[in-house]
Order: C-alpha cells, then sequence, then structure tokens
C-alpha cells in the first residue's frame, strides 16, 4: 500500500481489528471486539481500543467439516487481487469496518500459529496465504477465539467469509465464518527474500507485495536496536548484510518466538536484552511480513536457525 506521509499515521495501533483510538510506545497490536467489550494493547503498548465482536460459536456440519456458526454467504475473491486493490491507502486510515462486507476465501493455508488478541483474550489473529506462496499471497485474519478460527493451525486449508478492511493501511480479514476443509496437509511455502527485496532500505513500494506473506532471509547479521517511533528501544532490531546494516526491522516477539528478553530495570522501566547480540550470524529466519506503527517489520514465525554469535 502507499503509506500516508501524515504524522499522525506513525502513532498507530497494529494490527487492531475494530479500534477508535490508539497511540504508539512500541510492540506489536491485538484486536478488539464487543459483544463482549474487550481491549487492546500491544506489546509494549499502554494504548486501549474497543470495537463490537461479530464472531460466532462453532459447530460441526453433517459432513464432519469444521465451522463457525454465522452465515456462509460472501462475494468470492481471492487474497492476491485483496491485496492488490489495497495498494494506495485510503487517506485519513479508516477505523472502523465495512469497505468489503461478507467476502469469502476460499482454501487458503494457515502459514503462522496463533496469537491471542485483546487484553480479555477472548480473540485470536493469524496469517494465512494462497497455495504455493508468493508476491501479494498473504492475509491476516482475526476472528473469535472460541470459534472455529481459534482451532486453526500451520498447514490447515481454511475457507474464510468475513469483511475486509485496509485498517490504517494493514489488510486484513475479521471472520465471522470459518471452515477448516483440512488439517495439517498442506505446509506453508516461505518464499526466499533478500534485504533488496523489504524493509526500510527497500523502501515501501518494493516491501508492499510482501505484507503478510511468509518469508525466509538467509545469512543475515544482527544489527542495532531499531527503535519505536517515539525514539526509545522496545526490543525490536535490524538485520542486513553485516552488522552497521539497517536493512530490515525484525519484531521483538511473535508467536512465542523471543528475539529479546524484557526485564524492568532499577527505574521500573522496561530494560530489553537481546538475545541474538550484535553481530550474531543468523542462517535462516523464518516470518511474516507486517506493517506495524507506520513500519514494515518481519515478524518471526519460529527460532532462527544456524546461530553463529560473535
Amino acid at each position: 500500500m502507499k503509506r500516508l506521509s501524515s504524522p499522525w499515521i506513525v502513532a498507530w495501533c497494529a494490527p487492531l481489528a475494530l479500534a477508535t483510538s490508539c497511540a504508539n510506545t512500541g510492540g506489536g497490536g491485538g484486536a478488539a471486539g464487543g459483544g463482549t467489550t474487550d481491549t487492546a494493547t500491544g506489546g509494549g503498548s499502554d494504548t486501549k481500543a474497543t470495537g463490537a465482536d461479530t464472531a460466532t460459536g462453532g459447530s460441526t456440519d453433517g459432513g464432519g467439516t469444521k465451522t463457525d456458526g454465522g452465515s456462509t454467504a460472501g462475494e468470492e475473491k481471492n487474497i492476491v487481487d485483496i491485496q492488490k486493490a489495497s495498494a494506495a491507502c485510503p487517506n485519513p486510515a479508516p477505523q472502523t469496518w465495512g469497505d468489503s462486507k461478507g467476502v469469502t476465501i476460499r482454501n487458503v493455508v494457515v502459514s503462522s500459529p496463533a496469537r491471542s488478541e485483546g487484553s480479555a483474550g477472548t480473540l485470536v489473529g493469524l496469517f494465512v496465504q494462497q497455495k504455493g506462496g508468493g508476491q501479494w499471497s498473504g492475509l491476516y485474519v482475526t476472528g473469535k477465539k472460541s470459534a472455529e478460527l481459534g482451532q486453526a493451525k500451520p498447514g490447515d486449508v481454511l475457507t474464510l467469509t468475513g469483511d475486509v478492511k485496509d485498517f490504517y493501511c494493514f489488510t486484513q480479514i475479521y471472520s465471522t465464518f470459518t471452515t477448516i476443509e483440512s488439517q495439517g496437509k498442506e505446509l506453508p511455502v516461505a518464499l526466499t527474500v533478500t534485504t533488496a527485496d523489504l524493509g526500510e532500505k527497500a523502501g515501501a513500494e518494493k516491501t508492499e507485495p510482501y505484507e503478510g506473506v511468509l518469508v525466509q532471509l538467509h545469512d543475515v547479521v544482527v544489527g542495532d536496536d531499531a527503535l519505536g517511533s517515539d525514539g526509545k528501544p522496545h526490543g525490536e532490531i535490524y538485520v542486513g548484510k553485516d552488522k552497521d546494516d539497517k536493512a530490515v526491522r525484525i519484531a521483538s516477539s511473535f508467536f512465542g518466538v523471543y528475539l529479546s528478553d524484557k526485564t524492568k530495570g532499577a527505574d521500573g522501566k522496561d530494560v530489553f536484552t537481546p538475545k541474538y547480540p550484535k553481530g550474531t550470524k543468523l542462517g535462516t529466519l523464518t516470518g511474516v511480513v507486517e506493517y506495524a506503527f507506520g513500519q514494515y517489520r518481519l515478524v518471526v514465525s519460529k527460532d532462527p536457525e544456524g546461530v553463529v554469535k560473535p
């Protein structure tokens, strides 16, 4: 997507699925819903958001296919078309759902573990992509944890119906009806990329096609802290061709994979200690590209492989 140049957009909370207000102090995001009211905060962010949760409980149909409750009707689209249609982000960035209601996306592969969304933990979020992967193929999904989406695992094949939104320039679908077509039979395909393909040095135009896509970086080196828009460290780091190359921003944690340990200092403030110090070589780094707090970043979905510490 084209990113907004206004300084206001740098202070968004992402990825939030129904937020009404937000501000950045760094870290990840969450989804907020409201059949019950939930409050979303993102790793290190003290921001709150609320909204309406429209997902319903789960059930099993007569054929044994696992489904959520709710309507299955929806205009059929594929992820590539959805992402390309979002190449230009509205100005101002939207904060409510409704641009594309009742969209159905069939036979997509879960490409990440699920993470809890919202402070109440009633919602869940994960990434999916079209079989085979590739540019424009990935999308973030949120929904109710107690519904079938909450049972989905990497390699499962899903059909989703819900509302698509370019929420603060991060494209996602809020699934009100999920069908697990098969379980664990389709391994998600990671696209091999380089630091020239995505990240802060590559720029938004080159990085955008990888938003939501499972990718792998090979033979990169851990560099300096990647500061938040408030100018403070929040556990994010850079990787690049060498320790001084600030090419790709890496999120501090995701899916239970932590690249920095967070403790409290004597003054009560957060202290982040990198698990992989500057100069560490990483043979393979696997994760999903996310747009958060006005920046693209790689959110790591598994522990790095081929680690050589300095």
